[in-house]
């Protein structure tokens, strides 16, 4: 009698999914070998026009705020950390030092622009089209707070720095000034002819990364692997961002693409 129930209740849980079809059947027919055509979707996005898109108009909106580069200024450390400072430079180009190269940027490295300069603290990063550097504050400070984002492709550029811009009004708008946000906040962004710069605040001064930390304990501490411990620690501090970036950020690609 309970085999039976068991049943019943089973083939009336397929009864009432019979409306969706059978998934199981992946082809419209058995012979798997015949290539089907593409099948485009009422309204499906093609996120790589809206990625281009998105390009071409963030580096229009950033044309429109573009003001006059300080011409006497010596100080490229003191523009460039100012904040919502917007240029367009295209008698310049980037400074061949920042150039994609396959040695890092050596600590001391001048950057200069017109008649100002600033100075390299070291290397913080670099990938396929750029590096990003951490300026030599000015003063008595211990650690420089502005990191130097700089590559040849411009739209990625402008486009990362609107992004970041509103991440930073979001949060202030929801939090305060108090609230600690788990992503660089813009400062500054600079198009050249060959290229962009744009400066961040430092979220990190060390340049160290989770692969860095991984062959610390492996070499110095002869470890195979990191410890469960602080795996987990830094999967959670991950998913925090995560959830900050989506969740409080309101950084969803449908959003995105239609909020201003």
């Amino acid at each position: 009698m309970t085999k039976r129930r068991k049943s019943n209740a089973i083939s009336n849980v397929f009864d009432e999914t019979e409306s969706f079809g059978d998934i199981s059947c992946i082809l419209p027919n058995e012979d798997t070998t015949e290539a089907l055509p593409p099948v485009i979707l009422s309204g499906a996005v093609d996120y790589e026009i809206n990625r281009k898109n998105d390009m071409k108009s963030a580096i229009q909106r950033l044309s429109s705020k573009s003001v006059s580069f300080p011409k006497n200024r010596k100080s490229l450390e003191k523009i460039l950390t100012t904040e919502k400072f917007v240029c367009n430079l295209p008698s310049h180009v980037l400074p061949h030092n920042l150039r994609l190269q396959k040695s890092a940027v050596a600590s001391g490295t001048g950057i200069v622009l017109g008649r100002s300069s600033a100075s390299v603290k070291r290397e913080l990063g670099r990938g396929a089209y750029g590096c990003v550097l951490l300026l030599e504050s000015e003063g008595n400070q211990s650690d420089a707070k502005a990191a130097v984002k700089a590559q040849s492709p411009v739209g990625s550029l402008a486009w990362e720095y609107e992004i970041l811009e509103r991440l930073r009004d979001r949060f202030r708008s929801k939090f305060g000034e108090s609230k600690r946000v788990p992503f660089p906040a813009p400062l500054s962004f600079v198009s050249l002819a060959d290229g962009a710069l744009l400066t961040m605040e430092a979220v990190s001064t060390s340049g160290l990364n989770f692969i860095d930390l991984i062959n610390v304990h492996r070499q110095i501490r002869g470890e195979p692997a990191l410890p469960e411990i602080l795996a987990l620690h830094y999967v959670s501090r991950m998913l925090e961002a995560l959830e900050h970036l989506h969740w409080f950020g309101n950084v969803l690609v449908s959003l995105l693409l239609s909020t201003p």
